[in-house]
């Protein structure tokens, strides 16, 4: 809604309230449900990159940013323990990070993964409230990687814009010299 904090950071394209990728798709969870009826495992991973849009006011943001979302959905008994082997799994050998637990408008607790105090993974566990809307009710777990800051830091860059879209960087080069 408009008095939600994060109404402000949503590209709107038209009156009819359609927008540019705010964040996850509801359409991956939905597609995570179809995999897990046809397969014969109890737990399907699956991993999705893409765009996303968001109004941003820091320098510590990028307006449009890859997001690589690895999430998985199905008979997981402790979804917090298995958000923290991920998190542990994908993260341990290419830096030293730090798990904050944080309150979302939009999923209520979630963990955050922090590299020198900067966000570059938030992560969450479900079925939330909301997911019934798109009929999700088995457990899950996923994490939503910001692709451009971890390349930052893993590189140890002071800027993530040198690998994000725009027309001043190639490969993470610039191409304005002076």
């Amino acid at each position: 809604s408009e008095d939600s904090k994060l109404y402000d950071k949503i590209y709107w394209l038209q009156e009819d309230k359609k927008c540019l990728r705010p964040m996850l798709a509801p359409n991956l969870y939905r597609e995570l449900k179809h995999f897990l009826r046809i397969s014969n495992d109890p737990v399907v991973r699956i991993f999705e990159l893409g765009a996303c849009f968001r109004k941003e006011d820091s320098k510590n943001h990028l307006n449009e940013f890859k997001m690589l979302n690895a999430v998985e959905m199905g008979e997981i008994s402790d979804t917090e323990k298995r958000l923290r082997e991920l998190i542990k799994g994908i993260f341990a050998s290419l830096v030293d990070y730090e798990i904050i637990e944080e309150d979302s408008v939009v999923y209520g607790k979630t963990i955050d993964v922090e590299v020198k105090g900067e966000e570059i993974a938030s992560c969450a566990t479900g079925p939330l409230p909301m997911d019934s809307n798109w009929g999700i009710d088995e457990d899950w777990v996923g994490i939503g990687i910001g692709m451009e800051r971890l390349t930052k830091l893993v590189n140890n860059d002071p800027s993530a814009k040198a690998y994000g879209k725009n027309f001043t960087y190639q490969d993470g080069i610039r191409l304005d010299i002076k």
